[in-house]
C-alpha cells in the first residue's frame, strides 16, 4: 500500500470527481475513470492495520499512477478501490487554524518552515473558533453543528509522519512531527500526537439530510 508517509510523490496528486468520473491530476499528467467500472472484487490489501476488499482499477489508472510514482520504486503501481471507507476515523476530518498557529510557532523557533492545513487533509477548517479560544480547543466539544445539522466528535487524529511531507513539492523540509509531539504528548498523554477531530453525522429528524458547505459558514460547538 502507497502513502504519502511511504511515497512523498503522492502528495502530488490531485484526485476529484466530476458526476460519475474519477479524475486524476500529476503536473502534466492526467487519467479518467467511470466510477461504476472500479467494482469490488476478491481481493484484500492491509490498510492502516485493518483488511481491506478492494477492487483493481483500469489499467489506464494503475498506469498514471506508475508514470506518476516514476522513479520511487522499481515495481508499477496499482490503484485500487475498497468496497468501504477508507477513512481512518470518521468521513470527516476537522481543523482549526488557532492550532495550526500553535504549530507554526513552534516551527518558527526551531527555524523551521512553516506548514499550512494542507499538510494535514482535512474536509473542515475552522478559522475562527470561540473568542480568545486556546490552541486545540476542538479537543474538548463532543457535539457541533454544521448549517444547524447536528455531528458528533468522534476522536482526536493521532499523526504520522506524513504531516512531515510538504503537499506542494513532495519534500520533508521540517520535523513537523516530531515538534509536534514535544508539546502534544505531554498535554494529551496519548502515544501519539493529534492534531484535528474526526466527525461523524449526529442524530437528526431527516434520516439523509443534504448538507451544501460554503466558505464562510458558521460551525457551533453544542457540547
Amino acid at each position: 500500500v502507497v502513502t504519502a508517509k511511504t511515497h512523498a510523490r503522492v502528495a502530488l496528486i490531485e484526485a476529484t470527481i466530476d458526476n460519475d468520473q474519477l479524475l486524476l491530476r500529476c503536473g502534466d499528467l492526467r487519467a479518467a475513470a467511470r466510477l461504476a467500472d472500479l467494482r469490488p472484487a476478491a481481493e484484500t490489501l492491509r490498510v492502516c492495520g485493518s483488511d481491506r476488499r478492494c477492487a483493481a482499477a483500469s489499467t489506464a489508472l494503475s498506469s498514471f499512477f506508475s508514470a506518476a510514482l516514476l522513479g520511487v520504486d522499481d515495481k508499477p503501481f496499482r490503484l485500487v478501490r475498497a468496497a468501504e471507507s477508507l477513512a481512518n476515523g470518521a468521513p470527516l476530518l476537522l481543523v482549526a487554524t488557532p492550532a495550526l498557529a500553535r504549530l507554526n510557532a513552534e516551527l518558527e523557533r526551531h527555524a523551521q518552515p512553516p506548514v499550512t492545513t494542507d499538510h494535514f487533509r482535512p474536509n473542515l477548517v475552522v478559522s475562527c473558533i470561540l473568542p480568545n479560544a486556546e490552541p486545540h480547543a476542538e479537543d474538548a466539544w463532543s457535539t457541533v453543528a454544521l448549517n444547524d445539522i447536528p455531528f458528533r466528535v468522534v476522536g482526536p487524529c493521532d499523526r504520522c509522519a506524513a504531516i512531515d511531507v510538504d503537499p506542494a513539492t513532495a519534500t520533508k523540509p521540517s520535523d513537523t512531527l516530531r515538534l509536534l509531539a514535544s508539546y502534544r504528548l505531554e498535554h494529551r498523554r496519548r502515544a501519539k500526537a493529534t492534531f484535528g477531530v474526526f466527525l461523524r453525522l449526529g442524530q437528526t429528524s431527516d434520516p439523509a439530510p443534504r448538507l451544501l458547505l460554503r466558505r464562510g459558514d458558521r460551525l457551533m460547538p453544542l457540547s
